[in-house]
């Protein structure tokens, strides 16, 4: 009877261990369902992240162009209306005698000077809106750059990082001279003996 006892207490004692096995199992399915899904939503996160970018990059080119042929056209205008403006006040002084065709020449000078004032705050506005659109994509790339380390990091993948130090006592006596410059937080531009910078991206 005690025997009967013991094993009863034996199999009682197989079977919790046998649920707790399986409980212990379910759990690290689970686990591992909830990590894959994360990933998958930062995968998807970064895609989105480098389309974005990528056309944020596609946008700041097609203005910085318009911008650049804009102001190149404004500057001509700009200049053509400094050299109206020049021949308007010659016409003035020459014709000092007729006061009616004085008046009109004034006229046309005032409508130059306003016509370049105009002009110039457009320049100003597109320049502003290059550098607005430039500041965009400096922070859409540096988000970019983030998420991918933080994904690359659940990856287990192996990081680089890169210090960049003063010149030592020795270095200043060679006059040597540095090599490398942080752009970014993420990028240093380092320059070959060819003088060429060259960018690296961490």
């Amino acid at each position: 009877k005690r025997v009967a006892i013991l094993e009863g207490q034996l199999k009682n004692a197989s079977t919790s261990q046998e649920n707790n096995e399986s409980e212990s199992a379910a759990a690290i399915a689970a686990k591992t369902h909830e990590f894959e899904e994360e990933r998958k939503i930062m995968q998807m996160k970064m895609d989105k992240l480098q389309a974005d970018a990528q056309r944020e990059h596609k946008m700041l080119e097609t203005l910085t162009k318009d911008s650049k042929e804009q102001n190149r056209l404004l500057k001509k205008e700009i200049s053509d209306l400094a050299a109206k403006n020049e021949k308007l006040a010659a016409k003035v002084t020459m014709a000092e005698g007729a006061s009616k065709h004085v008046d009109k020449l004034r006229e046309e000078v005032k409508r130059a000077k306003e016509m370049k004032k105009i002009l110039e705050g457009r320049v100003k506005q597109c320049q502003e809106q290059v550098d607005l659109t430039r500041e965009t994509y400096v922070e859409e790339r540096e988000k970019r750059i983030r998420y991918h380390n933080i994904l690359e990091d659940m990856k287990g993948k192996i990081r680089v990082y890169c210090r960049i130090r003063p010149l030592s006592g020795s270095e200043k006596k060679r006059k040597d001279s540095i090599s490398a410059t942080p752009s970014d937080k993420y990028t240093i531009s380092v320059v070959k003996d060819t003088g060429r910078d060259r960018e690296k991206t961490f």
